[in-house]
């Protein structure tokens, strides 16, 4: 007669070496998830392009904010994974509610730092810029992008096509390009730069910060692609504004780079050059196609 036990005391010890290796692996990968989390704890208060009233003590503190606040669960998990795995016991209620009234002071106050974070948003504040074109003989200008983008470089943080943050500089694409009718024979130019901040004053004071240099030079105006802060100012939601004033008669020429920040281009493939009328700006083609067209209708 065959005696089946012994094999199956080695199938029970082949599965029972199996979960504890595979409790180790897990133990493992909780240890990494927990370094992760600790590192981006670190990371996040330390270069986010903050909020002037978060000190450097404080980012500490919300570093090790989030780190209990990540911690404390994966720590219940940890344990129920051993309790499985392992057959430990189980942490005693004291402990239990220790640790959860640890969590909840931690939770509380950050949810109270980032309510303080966010009051730094609530008003919003414009500062008005002009650029004189002191000539009343121009009758056609032309805007093109001027390439202001910070140069790949090792110190650079975050890099995409909307956003850059270096260890000096925040640059970012919140830019809108408008046009209107001027009231005499010139064209003129408004920078309209916005922000937030606690209060209108705080506001219109971070605005008039913004770093947004236009350039005007023998009929060619040139629009940066990109809004600039130094990281010593905080982010506050900042754009700008361009508001272009034409003569009615007159015409400009946009750069195809300079569609994607204006509303005024759906044509894009048809017309380079574009007139003011009193309708607002037309493209000479379909003008002249109009004109063709109420001609026809006359007769």
């Amino acid at each position: 007669k065959l005696d089946i036990n012994p094999l199956l005391e080695k199938v029970r010890a082949f599965f029972n070496l199996l979960l504890k290796s595979i409790g180790g692996v897990g133990f493992l990968l909780f240890g990494l998830i927990w370094i992760g989390a600790a590192l981006a704890a670190c990371f996040i208060p330390a270069y986010y392009p903050l909020l002037d009233s978060i000190s450097g003590i404080q980012k500490v503190g919300m570093a090790a904010s989030l780190m209990v606040i990540i911690g404390v669960p994966l720590f219940f998990l940890v344990n129920l994974w051993s309790r499985l795995i392992y057959n430990n016991t189980r942490i005693s209620k004291k402990w239990s509610a220790g640790l959860i009234g640890v969590w909840l002071f931690f939770a509380i106050g950050l949810n109270l730092k980032f309510i303080q974070a966010g009051s730094q948003f609530k008003s919003s504040g414009t500062y008005t810029e002009s650029l004189p074109i002191d000539n009343e003989a121009l009758s056609s200008l032309k805007v093109i992008q001027s390439q202001n983008e910070l140069p790949e470089a090792k110190g650079q943080i975050i890099n995409t096509q909307e956003f850059k943050l270096s260890k000096e500089q925040i640059q970012f694409k919140r830019i809108n390009l408008e046009f209107a009718i001027a009231n005499d024979n010139q064209f003129h130019i408004e920078i309209h730069k916005q922000a937030k901040g606690k209060n209108k004053e705080k506001a219109a004071a971070q605005a008039q910060k913004l770093d947004f240099p236009l350039k005007y030079e023998k009929g060619v105006l040139e629009i940066p692609a990109y809004l600039s802060t130094n990281t010593g100012t905080p982010f506050r939601m900042q754009s700008a504004k361009v508001i272009l004033y034409i003569p009615q008669g007159k015409s400009i020429s946009i750069s195809e780079d300079l569609y994607s920040i204006s509303p005024y281009f759906e044509d894009k493939n048809s017309c380079q050059t574009w007139i003011m009328t009193n309708n607002g700006l037309e493209c000479p083609s379909k003008l002249s196609l109009g004109g063709i067209e109420n001609s026809i209708q006359s007769l």
